[in-house]
């Protein structure tokens, strides 16, 4: 079973800000792909970074989703890259940057590692 990581700090924050019911269902979906299995609900989001995806959970009472931006590519870890509630439909250019910026950071810090 691969480990659950968070890219750094803020990332990690931001699961403890999400709503009870969302983190639940988010939690269920990230313990699927620890376990090698795909979530029910995901997309790739190669405009984030390759191998990037993205987990949608309903909240309670159809009201908003979250979502989180992962990359399980890696062979020790499961890194959170960012998480947040979305309120439209389409994901912001916010977010998807957020994303970006965290996937770099990850490339740099395997790059020192691999050293």
């Amino acid at each position: 079973m691969k480990q659950l990581q968070f890219v750094n700090s803020s990332a990690q924050e931001e699961t403890r800000e999400l709503p009870l019911a969302i983190r639940k269902a988010i939690g269920f979906q990230l313990d699927r792909v620890q376990r090698g299995e795909m979530p029910t609900d995901f997309k790739p989001r190669p405009t984030v970074g390759s191998g990037v995806y993205e987990i949608g959970v309903d909240g309670e009472n159809g009201g908003n989703t979250g979502r989180y931006f992962y990359i399980a590519k890696f062979e020790e870890s499961i890194w959170v890259l960012h998480s947040f509630v979305k309120k439209t439909p389409k994901t912001t250019i916010r977010n998807i940057q957020i994303g970006v910026t965290r996937y770099k950071e990850l490339e740099q810090r395997i790059k020192r590692r691999l050293k």
